[in-house]
């Protein structure tokens, strides 16, 4: 069995246009998102019972099985349960699963799964699976930025309801996440404190991991060719002609609508939009998050990265 890629990192960080042009290198196929919870509304059996799982010792049975379903390498019984009373939409997508899992199986290709939900997971995912990790990070204002676009606000009680997480990893944000789990802070300062409790994981992993592949958003979309070209050959993937038009393909500027909406298409002007966040976020935003958190940006990004000279960016 060829060994699983893992992209993880925040969300809103471009794990699916990373997991997807990896996905285009022959003989690897693309999963999406195993640790996303609402999975469970469509099968009781599936093990994800929180937004950013950890999994601890006593579920690791069951997220074997599950995950070893999800990446094609054997069948999740919840699939394979009585189609008694099942409607024929719900069977037939069922079949079809089944019949891409015996496939995968079959072909033996590598999954290469997107999913920035398995972050807290991802130590547990590459022991058990010997799993090669891609990790991926953004420039806080931009990952606040993308917040606000959507609106997607947060709850922090999943991270207390997680009491093993917040003693092996988040001890030092626990009476912030207890405080914001009380209360209803703005987006912008959801999004610092969320920016911050991953980023500091980031920070622990690749001290933990240093086997690991760490990657800036910026710079993949500053000079994608040359940075795909390198994660390729970390992961042991080849770089064919044919990835690399899709590179060039993928970072394009947008040429229509059709193209930008489209679920298979991820068109993006990459030079474009490493800066995007500061024609959407004010002045007084950007200040705000970028002193909430100083704590643990600078790590990551410097004093330039927030106040660029613009020749030549």
């Amino acid at each position: 069995m060829k060994v699983p890629i893992l992209i993880t990192g925040s969300h809103r960080s471009g794990s699916t246009w990373v997991g997807r042009i990896l996905s285009t290198s022959p003989n690897t196929h693309f999963v999406g998102e195993p640790f996303n919870p609402t999975h469970g509304k469509h099968c009781p059996k599936v093990p994800i019972k929180h937004w950013f799982h950890a999994v601890t010792p006593d579920e690791e049975k069951l997220f074997r099985l599950y995950l070893s379903h999800r990446m094609g390498r054997s069948y999740h019984p919840c699939f394979v349960s009585s189609t008694q009373g099942m409607r024929w939409s719900t069977y037939y997508r069922h079949l079809e699963g089944y019949g891409k899992c015996l496939l995968r199986h079959t072909l033996d290709r590598q999954p290469v799964i997107k999913d920035p939900i398995a972050l807290f997971s991802a130590p547990w995912f590459s022991a058990q699976f010997k799993a090669r990790v891609v990790i991926l990070i953004r420039h806080p204002a931009a990952f606040i930025s993308s917040l606000k676009k959507v609106n997607w606000t947060f709850s922090f009680d999943q991270f207390l309801r997680q009491p093993e997480l917040i003693e092996s990893r988040l001890a030092y944000f626990q009476d912030e996440i207890k405080t914001y789990a009380n209360s209803s802070p703005d987006l912008i300062e959801q999004g610092i404190l969320l920016w911050r409790i991953f980023h500091y994981t980031i920070a622990q992993y690749q001290v933990e991991h240093p086997d690991w592949v760490f990657v800036r958003h910026e710079d993949l979309s500053r000079s994608p060719l040359t940075e795909f070209e390198s994660l390729f050959q970390q992961l042991n993937l080849p770089f064919t002609s044919e990835v690399k038009d899709r590179v060039v393909d993928y970072n394009k500027p947008r040429l229509s609508k059709q193209q930008e909406h489209s679920h298979h298409q991820l068109y993006r002007d990459s030079q474009a939009n490493i800066w995007a966040w500061r024609s959407f976020l004010s002045l007084k935003e950007i200040d705000q998050i970028q002193a909430g958190v100083a704590d643990i940006a600078p790590q990551f990004y410097s004093e330039n990265d927030w106040f660029p000279n613009f020749q030549g960016s």
